[in-house]
């Protein structure tokens, strides 16, 4: 059974899932959420996806709202420029779970409604993420860590122990800090990061280690 992540020595993403959404007409970017919605509802391979797919429908339907409110003033161009970028931002999000998910299987990616295109050659893996500072918070935690303008997302795993074995997905992020939520008070928790650029997943960073507070 794969996981879906190995250690940083493997570079295992042989395809990347295809974006490009933005460069799409607004029309055809609700065709193509809507299509990954239905391809990705009841598919085994994605059995919890982030954001989930209520929230991508939401984006989706608020943004086709907002676009047919338009009605030439500023206001309403306002609220249709909020509506997309907040649905843009949860396709993104999407996307980094799929590709995270799928572990460079076409099929898999295939199935979630996406498309896939191959790494460029030239392209490598990016070094791990450094200068990071962990800030226990009330039922979450505060990560952040040293920007690289290479990545075009970041990517957080979480474990109970620190082994291998246990590192699953937590969070991604464009900017370079994020916080978890949802955490036990008290309980010890594992952190590491990774950016991803056109050659996949780099390096993960050193593990740093928290507990959140009540």
């Amino acid at each position: 059974m794969k996981r879906n992540f190995k250690s940083s020595n493997h570079l295992f993403i042989l395809f990347l899932v295809k974006g490009g959404m933005d460069k799409l007409p607004l029309a055809a970017k609700l065709v193509k959420a809507r299509k990954i919605v239905t391809m990705m509802t009841g598919n085994a391979y994605y059995a919890t996806p982030i954001p989930s797919l209520a929230t991508i429908t939401s984006k989706t339907d608020a943004l086709e709202a907002a676009e047919a409110a338009m009605d030439g003033s500023k206001i309403k161009t306002q609220l249709r420029d909020i509506a997309l970028n907040l649905f843009q931002a949860a396709m993104n999000q999407l996307q980094a779970y799929v590709e995270t998910t799928a572990n460079s299987d076409v099929e898999k990616i295939l199935s979630s409604g996406f498309e896939v295109r191959n790494a460029p050659t030239k392209a490598v893996k990016l070094p791990a993420p450094t200068e990071i500072t962990v800030v226990a918070l009330p039922n979450a935690i505060s990560l952040k860590w040293k920007s690289n303008k290479k990545s075009k997302l970041n990517v957080v795993q979480m474990s109970a122990t620190g082994l291998d074995k246990d590192w699953e997905l937590k969070g991604e992020s464009t900017k370079s800090t994020i916080i978890i939520n949802g955490l036990a008070p008290g309980t010890t928790c594992y952190f590491r990061i990774a950016h991803i650029n056109s050659a996949g997943i780099g390096e993960w960073s050193e593990v740093v280690v928290c507990i959140p507070n009540f």
